[in-house]
């Protein structure tokens, strides 16, 4: 069973997708989105 991530993520592409995580995060905090997280691991 392997325990670690095969690569470093693209540098742009992980800032870009943190930026937009960041984002979501402020609109929850201001009541506008209900934001859920989900592990695909094990969904039917």
């Amino acid at each position: 069973m392997r325990r670690d991530v095969f690569a470093k993520p693209d540098p742009l592409e992980y800032k870009d997708k943190k930026e937009k995580l960041s984002e979501l995060k402020r609109l929850e905090d201001e009541g506008k989105i209900n934001l859920y997280y989900l592990d695909e691991a094990g969904f039917c």
